[in-house]
C-alpha cells in the first residue's frame, strides 16, 4: 500500500459476497439471510455488548437489529455493509438501554437492603444522580454517547480507542467533549 493510500475508506464498496447475499435476500432467499447473519453476527453482538454491558440485553438488541435489517434491507445504499449493520446495532442497543432505564426494576433485581437504619435520603439522592447522569448521557449525540458510556464504565482511553476504532487523540477529544456536555446538561438540570 502506498503511503498516501487510506486503509479504511469511509465509503468502501460492499464485498462481492455481501453484495450477492443482499441480492439473494432481496429475491426472498432465506438461506442468504442465514448466511448474512452468520457472517456478521459476532460484529453485531460486539457492538450491542459494548453499549449494554449485559449479555442477555445484548442478545435482545442483536435480535432487534437483525429484524430491523431485514425489514429495511432496501434502505442500504451500497456503502460499507459492516458500518451500516454496526450503526443499526448501536441504535437498537441505545433504544433498549432507554427502555430499560424507564422500566421499573423487578423486585428480584433490586439491591439488597444492607442496614435498616440506612439513610433513605442518601439512597434517594444517589438514585436521582444516577438517573440524571443516564439522562445526560442518552442526550448526547451518538458520536459522544458511546465514548461517554465506556468512560463511565471505567474503560481506559486505550481500550475505548481500540474498541471504537479511533485514534488515541480522537478518543481523548471525544471523551473531553462528552464530559463537558454531560456537565453542561447536569448544570442546566440543577439550575432549572
Amino acid at each position: 500500500m502506498s503511503p498516501t493510500a487510506r486503509p479504511h475508506s469511509p465509503s468502501r464498496p460492499v464485498p462481492t459476497t455481501d453484495a450477492l447475499l443482499l441480492q439473494r435476500i432481496a429475491s426472498g432467499d432465506p438461506a442468504a439471510a442465514d448466511a448474512l447473519v452468520s457472517a456478521h453476527e459476532q460484529r453485531v453482538m460486539r457492538v450491542c455488548r459494548a453499549v449494554l454491558r449485559d449479555h442477555h440485553d445484548a442478545q435482545d438488541a442483536a435480535q432487534e437489529t437483525w429484524m430491523r435489517v431485514f425489514r429495511h434491507i432496501e434502505r442500504f445504499r451500497g456503502d460499507d455493509l459492516g458500518a451500516w449493520l454496526c450503526t443499526i446495532a448501536r441504535n437498537e442497543a441505545y433504544r433498549l438501554a432507554v427502555r430499560r432505564s424507564k422500566a421499573p426494576t423487578p423486585v428480584e433485581e433490586l439491591p439488597p437492603v444492607r442496614d435498616a437504619d440506612a439513610d433513605p435520603l442518601s439512597a434517594a439522592i444517589a438514585a436521582d444522580i444516577r438517573q440524571a447522569l443516564m439522562g445526560a448521557v442518552m442526550a448526547l449525540e451518538e458520536t459522544y454517547r458511546e465514548v461517554a458510556i465506556r468512560d463511565l464504565a471505567g474503560e481506559s482511553p486505550a481500550e475505548i480507542a481500540q474498541v471504537l476504532e479511533l485514534t488515541p487523540g480522537a478518543t481523548r477529544v471525544r471523551t473531553h467533549r462528552a464530559r463537558k456536555r454531560i456537565q453542561a446538561h447536569l448544570e442546566d438540570r440543577i439550575a432549572a
